[in-house]
């Protein structure tokens, strides 16, 4: 985190609770997640969902595996596929590899948000 960073978001959220890093989430998510997200397993996807947008880095060599995901979503691998599942179902994710290289692209979330965050 930079210097001029920190002191904002220790103000939001505090040094522990920061002490993992943090992930960017854009305030047109916040609005358009109650759109996005829905159903018995709403909160679980959108986990999965930041788990991936907190892998993703622009020098990116090596794709993640399902554990290390589902760890970060704080969930078990099995339950992370489902989610993971429903997303690519519901046409927010595209994911091709395996367990232990998963690829995968976010724009179906990206234009997602775009479309339910504007004004009702």
């Amino acid at each position: 985190m930079t210097a001029a960073m920190k002191p904002v978001l220790t103000v939001k959220w505090s040094e522990p609770v920061l002490d993992e890093g943090y992930i960017a989430f854009p305030k047109r998510l916040l609005r358009a997640a109650p759109k996005i997200f829905q159903g018995e397993h709403a909160i679980e996807q959108l986990a999965v969902a930041l788990a991936l947008v907190d892998y993703m880095r622009p020098d990116l060599n090596r794709p993640p595996s399902i554990g290390f995901l589902a760890f970060t979503a704080g969930m078990d691998a099995e339950r992370f596929q489902e989610r993971l599942g429903e997303l690519a179902e519901a046409g927010l994710i595209k994911w091709m590899g395996n367990r232990d290289a998963l690829k995968y692209s976010l724009e179906g979330l990206q234009h997602a948000i775009l479309e339910n965050s504007g004004e009702d």
